[in-house]
């Protein structure tokens, strides 16, 4: 596909620039957020990338390309799945995959407590806009998921008062951003690896 310069939808930069193609779907990765978006082929009008019902997502053309594949064939349905280490998934489901807007709550782990997501979905992780809440002290987060992660524009608030709004990078604090503590004290600028450098 070559290059482009086009607005990630994660981050809103105009940071992407390298688009890979495998098979006939598009990873199209951002260089300002690292974020990865995927696509389902390039509008034949614009060269823009289309959505999974082959609808430009430009906002210039916003049509459907005639020449788009369809990847939305699969059985499409509302369900709920329990998986075997106890995890319970409700929503709606592609190809029997957690894809479009649902719920899972995940089962504690040796390293994890209880956890909620709510959201969006691609080909089973959460992936898009959404919004997680640690079950065991009431800990929340919403706002952008990239594969699971917490990737994009988001904010978090935790039980001890805390509020970070701003970037993140791979479920850390990585950018700009701005930290209120229940004192008063206010932290606002560049973060890396959750830590405040100015």
């Amino acid at each position: 596909m070559g290059y482009k310069k086009q607005t990630c939808e994660i981050c809103k930069g105009t940071g992407i620039n390298e688009w890979v193609e495998y098979g006939e779907k598009i990873t199209i990765k951002c260089s300002r957020c690292r974020g990865t978006l995927i696509s389902y082929g390039s509008c034949s009008s614009c060269g823009f990338y289309l959505n999974e019902n082959g609808i430009c997502q430009s906002g210039l053309c916003g049509k459907r390309d005639p020449d788009a594949p369809s990847f939305s064939s699969g059985s499409s349905s509302k369900k709920r799945i329990e998986y075997d280490d106890g995890s319970v998934y409700e929503g709606d489901l592609v190809n029997d995959e957690p894809h479009g807007k649902g719920k899972i709550k995940y089962s504690a782990t040796d390293d994890d407590p209880e956890i909620i997501y709510e959201g969006d979905f691609i080909n089973g992780e959460p992936y898009g806009k959404g919004k997680k809440t640690w079950l065991d002290n009431g800990d929340k987060y919403e706002g952008d998921f990239v594969r699971g992660l917490q990737q994009g524009k988001g904010k978090m608030t935790w039980a001890d008062g805390r509020v970070y709004s701003g970037d993140y990078h791979e479920n850390q604090r990585n950018g700009k951003g701005k930290m209120t503590y229940p004192n008063g004290k206010v932290e606002e600028g560049r973060w890396k690896d959750n830590k405040f450098v100015g």
